[in-house]
């Protein structure tokens, strides 16, 4: 669930009621899918040899769960040995072949995403996803509910049925699914009613399980006193801190750079922070802190030069790219005349309308002046 709250200089508003579902599986996600599967503490090594060294031994043996801790040794960089997800790939194989589903679980994740030197194969990846899911592995089924929810590798998108899987996938432990099941029940999907409270329940498991995103679904909710919250900046503060840490969410990233901008939550308004966090976010892909942060070149705020082209160029490409607040900022930019832009109502128009017609209150607001 991509949500970002505002952007940056207008007031804090609700977001949009439409919630998107997110597709993509976030770095989180493989922490979660590594959890559980065998991969050991390369403190545990024996006395007579390492970790590893026994792994090889015993998975040459036969061993399926050795196979899987020395994929995962492999795959993280630990138990002795470097990291190298090339040489994860075939432990996982001989592990998954002999039975053991979490490594399918890993292995359909490196399949999906084209790891390893692996082609990347949707296909295979929910193949093994579902191998894992029958067999009653919470990874696997909370992956194959992303690919039906998202109609991934050619799936008939099917929300009911990844409701199904998020379900199984969060009753069996995977913080991924609980957070991707309430994002079902904040929008109301899959044939459940919309219910953001039973959302910031599953959304709080999420967060803590250890999944980072739930933590900013979560900390967004607070800051609007959504799903029967109580609102609370400072709470909200704390909560997009931890979902933004060590890169897990890039909306918790912007909706933090949002509240320094402008104090809240007991944050000292630091515009410098804010321009380092709607960097990062809009660096990642996310459109919306690309707009935020091409109002900090507009202003000259956070250490920036006061730069209008550069700003334009962002507004641009979050408008290209789908965002409609960087269509209505751009709007601005032509009715303006602005950062070397030809006076262009007409154009200005279109973008607004563009907006408009997308649900960006703001480009309504323009075109009923």
């Amino acid at each position: 669930m991509q949500r970002m709250v505002a952007p940056a200089f207008s007031k804090l508003r609700r977001a949009s009621s439409t919630t998107r579902i997110a597709c993509a599986v976030l770095s989180a996600l493989a922490g979660q899918l590594l959890a559980g599967t065998g991969c050991l503490d390369p403190r545990r090594a024996r006395p007579d040899g390492t970790v590893a060294d026994h792994l090889d031994r015993d998975c040459d043996r036969g061993d399926v769960r050795a196979c899987t801790a020395l994929g995962g040794a492999y795959f993280l960089g630990n138990a002795g040995r470097d990291k190298d997800e090339r040489r994860a790939v075939e432990p996982y194989r001989r592990a998954c072949e002999g039975g053991r589903t979490p490594a399918c679980a890993l292995l359909g994740y490196m399949f999906e995403y084209g790891r390893g030197g692996l082609a990347r194969d949707e296909k295979r990846a929910a193949e093994l996803y579902e191998k894992a899911c029958l067999d009653g592995n919470p990874y696997g089924c909370s992956s194959l509910g992303r690919m039906y929810c998202c109609a991934q590798d050619g799936l008939a998108k099917d929300e009911a049925r990844a409701v199904r899987l998020f379900e199984k996938g969060c009753n069996g432990g995977n913080a991924y699914g609980c957070s991707q099941l309430g994002t079902m029940f904040v929008a109301g999907k899959g044939g459940l009613g919309k219910d953001e409270k039973r959302g910031s329940e599953l959304y709080q498991t999420a967060c803590d399980g250890g999944f980072l995103p739930a933590c900013s679904n979560l900390g967004t909710m607070v800051l609007l006193g959504e799903g029967g919250l109580a609102k609370d900046e400072k709470r909200a503060a704390e909560l997009l801190q931890r979902g933004c840490a060590g890169g897990g969410s890039m909306v918790g990233c912007a909706n933090l750079g949002l509240m320094y901008s402008q104090g809240k939550g007991g944050l000292a308004k630091d515009d410098k922070r804010a321009v380092d966090l709607f960097q990062k976010a809009c660096n990642s892909g996310l459109l919306c802190a690309c707009t935020n942060l091409a109002g900090m070149h507009a202003s000259g705020r956070g250490g920036l030069a006061k730069d209008e082209k550069r700003a334009v160029e962002l507004y641009r490409k979050s408008c290209d790219d789908g965002a409609m607040l960087g269509c209505v900022y751009l709007g601005y930019a032509y009715r303006d005349g602005k950062a070397g832009l030809e006076r262009d109502t007409r154009r200005a128009a279109e973008l607004f309308q563009r907006a408009c017609d997308k649900g960006e209150d703001k480009g309504c607001r323009e075109l009923a002046r």
